[in-house]
């Protein structure tokens, strides 16, 4: 399935563009759970208690990405 599918799924979620025609922003409950640009990347919101554990860590430092979420709470969104 589909990453942006399954996240569709969820109850009460929904597609936005806040941004304008990038990225695209899915919401929970009105507040924003992934973002997706075009270049098929995506940002997931996580829990800041869990961001600091080994497995968040490890999770990072096994698929690097050279340029992380400029504007994203990095604590708050895996990129």
């Amino acid at each position: 399935m589909d990453i942006k599918v399954y996240c569709l799924s969820l109850p009460k979620s929904s597609e936005d563009y806040p941004f304008g025609d990038e990225p695209a922003v899915i919401k929970v409950n009105k507040k924003i759970f992934a973002i997706f640009n075009n270049e098929n990347e995506i940002s997931l919101k996580c829990d800041p208690m869990q961001a600091i554990k080994d497995s968040y860590k490890a999770v990072v430092n096994t698929f690097p990405k050279k340029d992380r979420g400029v504007y994203l709470n990095l604590l708050e969104m895996l990129s």
